[in-house]
């Protein structure tokens, strides 16, 4: 089994799949956008179309939600598209999508009840000849071709309106779902799978709505069991909610200006829709952080914003006291050096704006990388231990923060991921790699069953994937991104139960 590509994934602006854990609220952007969800707004399992939830809008001025997109259509075409289950609408006319008054999808307002318009500019330009299907899930697209203008929508594959416009949007601004800060508009219902290409339209003519969910980049990390740190420091402008793919909990330092994400400039940050700005450390402590003689790679991208001294990263000693492993910038902000039990090994002069750089150990080197380019070598000897408690400062120290902005922050332990120079990301890190857990779902007297499947990551109950067991050999074959980091599930949802035997150990 491998991970579905969508060929056009370089051109998808969001990615919006709304999985995640019921009556939750942490959505994530395959694109990684920064996603907000209103106080009313949360994923649901009461209905959902492929995974385990569906983005819930009550008709409530904070039932909405939004993600950071990008609106710039000259000269392009455009595909917009996603799935919704409307329930019996409240408000005079609800945004089922909305972006800043330039593209709005409505569903059964008063002006055109039981139907879905397009409204391009604040003016609506074209209405459903059929009615929306309420209480059912129902594809709905919208595509443009940049030559000659010409504008369609769909429901379920079928062309339910045409027509020509000249508007081209060119803002940056967010996409919402489920509604703006107004009753008036707000949607009540289900929304799944919500995608926005720009630069191709996906659907010139009729088309079979999809019956899988929206594939991805389809690349993977193969050594993604290796990592123990990956932060794509998302979120909205001045929050601290800082979170860890790998599930990793952080005590923020109070010393100093905390640490917040930032977006209000795009030097902030790399990828996404934020960074990490530093004015304190972020600490944690984990014996996934004890280097000893392992190989490894930390890398992420940087911004220095302040003339300081300052710490980027910094690993304590087995006394829980000293520094055993530091990486920290000088007062100029043009070097940086990397010091091992308070002996500075290596130094470069590497800060030139946004830069990513990467040190890694092999075997008895040290490589420090700026942008892929080798800028140092120290030779610390094969087998020599960097003796560590597993404190792990991030972004500072117990003294002060780096007066930096971080962005994509890995570190993968047991393994160097560049002996030789090489050419730096452009995209983020991959979340998972090609890990599958398999095995088959059978009854109490062994005989195979369709069942539905689940995996959930042990660290937080995320649901990393979904499937049906096939009702001729049992089998299933599941995603997973961390092999030691799951627990499988098998429901009966022809008894609304969830069963805890009768599954053969999985792989």
């Amino acid at each position: 089994m491998s991970y579905p590509a969508d060929p056009h994934w370089a051109n998808v602006k969001n990615l919006l799949h709304f999985d995640g854990i019921n009556g939750g609220k942490r959505i994530a952007d395959e694109k990684n956008n920064a996603v907000y969800l209103g106080s009313t707004a949360v994923l649901s399992s009461t209905q959902r179309k492929f995974g385990n939830t569906s983005f819930y809008g009550d008709g409530t001025n904070q039932g909405y939600g939004y993600a950071q997109t990008a609106f710039q259509w000259a000269a392009k075409d455009v595909t917009v598209e996603f799935w919704v289950y409307p329930l019996a609408q409240t408000g005079a006319t609800p945004y089922a999508i909305y972006v800043s008054s330039t593209f709005t999808v409505i569903v059964s307002s008063t002006t055109y009840p039981n139907k879905v318009a397009i409204a391009l500019g604040g003016s609506v330009v074209m209405v459903s000849a059929s009615n929306i299907q309420y209480d059912t899930w129902s594809h709905i697209a919208f595509t443009r071709t940049a030559a000659g203008g010409g504008i369609k929508l769909y429901i379920n594959g079928v062309v339910e309106a045409s027509a020509n416009s000249a508007f081209e949007p060119n803002i940056t601004t967010n996409i919402n779902f489920g509604g703006i800060s107004s009753e008036i508009n707000a949607f009540r219902g289900y929304i799944a799978d919500l995608r926005y290409t720009q630069g191709v339209n996906r659907y010139p003519t009729a088309f079979t709505p999809p019956t899988a969910a929206f594939p991805g980049s389809g690349v993977v990390d193969p050594y993604y069991d290796k990592v123990v740190l990956l932060m794509h420091c998302n979120g909205e402008q001045g929050t601290y909610n800082f979170v860890d793919q790998k599930g990793n909990a952080f005590t923020p330092l109070s010393t100093g200006s905390a640490p917040y994400h930032i977006r209000s400039s795009a030097v902030y940050y790399k990828y996404g829709a934020s960074g990490i700005m530093f004015g304190s450390a972020l600490k944690l402590k984990s014996n996934d952080f004890i280097l000893g003689s392992d190989d490894f790679t930390l890398e992420y991208w940087i911004y220095k914003t302040e003339i300081s001294t300052a710490t980027n990263f910094h690993w304590k000693g087995a006394d829980g006291v000293s520094s055993a492993f530091k990486i920290f910038s000088n007062a100029s902000q043009s070097m940086v050096y990397i010091a091992i039990n308070g002996t500075v090994v290596l130094s470069a002069n590497i800060y030139t704006g946004n830069v990513q750089l990467a040190v890694t150990r092999n075997g008895g080197n040290i490589y420090l990388y700026r942008d892929g380019t080798r800028m140092g070598t120290y030779a610390i000897g094969v087998g020599t231990n960097i003796v560590t408690d597993g404190t792990f400062y991030i972004g500072g120290d117990e003294v002060a923060g780096s007066n930096a902005a971080m962005d994509e922050i890995r570190f993968t332990k047991g393994y160097c991921r560049y002996p030789t120079p090489y050419v730096a990301p452009t995209e983020p890190f991959p979340d998972a790699g090609p890990n599958f857990l398999s095995g088959t779902v059978l009854d109490s007297n062994n005989t195979p069953l369709a069942r539905t499947v689940r995996a959930f990551r042990r660290s937080d109950s995320l649901l990393t994937d979904a499937t049906v067991s096939d009702a001729t050999t049992g089998a299933f074959e599941l995603r997973a991104t961390d092999m030691s980091e799951h627990y499988v599930l098998v429901f009966d949802d022809n008894r609304n139960a969830m069963v805890y035997d009768h599954i053969e150990p999985v792989v």
